[in-house]
């Protein structure tokens, strides 16, 4: 899996507005709306669902191992079945300062931009390099 920062972006967010409880509810869930007669839909839309699921908790992994989140644990099987708990999860110091850097247009595009020139990869400490040059030229 590849990281996509809109996804972290958007992870991050739904914890700064406490609204992540909700939103994992309905992850990997396929709609109420599908017809059980449909199989070849129905069987596109589990691997949708399945897909989404290894994107959002991969990526909640990611953010648990970079200290951006707390309270709530993520256990996988072998084939990426994935269960989890939470008890008051929250965004941490780290994470309400990264969500900041990823919100700000200016240091986005800046950082975009410089990665691809210097052909970078965008990682935590390029964002934080990039944010503290922006916000110093200001």
């Amino acid at each position: 899996m590849r990281i996509d920062w809109q996804v972290i972006k958007s992870l991050l967010s739904k914890f700064e507005d406490e609204s992540i409880t909700e939103d994992l509810k309905t992850v990997g869930q396929l709609p109420d709306s599908i017809q059980l007669e449909d199989f070849e839909k129905r069987e596109e839309l589990k691997n949708e669902a399945r897909n989404q699921e290894k994107i959002i908790f991969g990526h909640l992994l990611l953010c648990l191992d970079g200290d951006f989140v707390e309270g709530i644990s993520i256990k996988t099987d072998g084939c990426f079945n994935y269960t989890y708990g939470m008890f008051s999860p929250r965004l941490t110091l780290k994470g309400h300062e990264l969500l900041e850097k990823l919100r700000n247009q200016t240091v986005w595009a800046r950082l975009k931009k410089g990665a691809v020139s210097l052909g970078a990869p965008i990682t935590v400490e390029t964002i934080s390099a990039i944010a503290t040059r922006v916000i110093n030229e200001v």
